[in-house]
């Protein structure tokens, strides 16, 4: 979970491509090479995105309606209706409002060599698969699988089907979970709080960055531990690492956005740098005030990357609903490949082959002929299964 920062040789490029799921690795760019990428971040009124070369058998050219969070690259058309307007953040941090009208990617090509690559999260979903839970045994919500900006987390987990005194222990751990041999650091909570608790303000009990540690929850005889997924642990940002987040989350700020539109760059943030918790708190609490695919569809993608599936599928489903509200068929199909891939998972096959037979049908009417390849070898390994 190490990740090697270059703040200045890499760029400012807060995107989510039409892929699945997230990978928290960062990827440094050289210095002199060109950028030429923006993400949508404000939609008032009909919005409708041209993706370069496509266009429908009449020769006339296929739009398609987007939401917040859609990527816009060289090549792409975005047509703002009458009285609607767009803003576009560019991947040197430029802002740019649109309106009325048909506009390419109003961003340059940058080398500017003072800000943090955070450019596209693109990693293919292979959630673990595993068998049916005992429903008395706790999960672990968070921290899981994460690393930390705030020392003092919330610890929080799914309660046993049995009402129960639970155990909260944190532990140093190895890389599988395992307690570590010879570490002192163990600290335990007899907790009456069903599904959550605070992480003790102890100067003895804080966290080490850098170091690994492991959350475990125990119900009477039931312990989350019996989940077996292993690798589940968390560890605190470096020193270094934290800064780079808190500046960048200032220049965030600093840009002036709604504050949809800033939160949802702060959750691409957190997720970027591996803070899964914190971008899942996040993004629950802005989906709770507002409907929009690009934030459901991150949390699913979150809760797939720390092996949470059935509430990946939940909140897919609600991106799906969202963007099919919408109108916004770029979402859609981003939304049922992810409930594919998550099907799968959680060994549904017969509902995984539905859910990329739909996304086929819409990738063909957005002529999408790369992404309809895929999804023909994906559907044939499955039905060959």
């Amino acid at each position: 979970m190490t990740m090697q920062i270059n703040v200045k040789a890499t760029l400012l490029i807060l995107l989510i491509d039409l892929s699945i799921v997230i990978t928290p690795t960062a990827q440094s760019l050289n210095s002199n090479q060109e950028v030429e990428k923006g993400q949508i971040l404000v939609v008032n009124g009909i919005v409708e995105l041209k993706r370069r070369g496509e266009s429908n058998p009449n020769g006339k050219s296929s739009y398609s309606r987007v939401s917040i969070g859609t990527p816009f690259s060289r090549g792409d058309l975005l047509k703002v209706e009458p009285s609607a307007t767009a803003t576009v953040l560019c991947a040197g941090g430029s802002k740019h409002e649109l309106k009325s009208g048909v506009h390419g990617l109003p961003c340059k090509a940058t080398g500017n060599s003072r800000t943090l690559n955070i450019d596209g999260f693109t990693v293919i979903v292979r959630p673990t698969r595993s068998g049916e839970t005992n429903p008395n045994v706790p999960i672990i919500l968070s921290p899981r699988r994460t690393k930390l900006l705030n020392p003092r987390p919330a610890l929080r987990w799914i309660p046993g089907a049995r009402p129960a005194n639970y155990i909260v222990n944190v532990y140093e751990a190895n890389p599988d979970g395992s307690k570590l041999e010879g570490s002192k650091f163990d600290w335990s909570l007899n907790s009456k709080l069903k599904n959550q608790c605070p992480y003790p303000n102890d100067p003895d009990k804080q966290l080490t960055p850098g170091a690994t540690y492991m959350l475990t929850v125990k119900a009477g005889s039931y312990s989350s531990d019996e989940e077996s997924i292993p690798r589940l642990v968390f560890t605190l940002l470096s020193t270094q690492e934290a800064q780079v987040v808190r500046d960048l989350h200032q220049r965030i700020a600093d840009l002036g956005l709604p504050k949809i539109a800033a939160d949802l760059l702060t959750a691409q943030l957190f997720a970027k740098f591996g803070l899964n918790a914190e971008a899942i708190e996040l993004l629950q609490e802005l989906s709770a005030e507002v409907n929009e695919p690009v934030i459901a569809q991150l949390l699913g993608d979150l809760y797939a990357t720390i092996h949470l599936n059935q509430l990946a599928m939940e909140s897919y489903l609600k991106a799906l609903n969202s963007a099919e509200d919408k109108q916004d068929k770029l979402s859609v199909v981003r939304a049922q490949t992810s409930l594919g891939q998550i099907s799968e998972a959680l060994g549904k096959k017969a509902q995984a082959i539905e859910y990329w037979r739909r996304a086929k049908e819409n990738c063909q009417l957005l002529e999408e002929t790369e992404m309809v390849q895929e999804i023909d070898k994906t559907l044939k390994r499955l039905q060959e299964q």
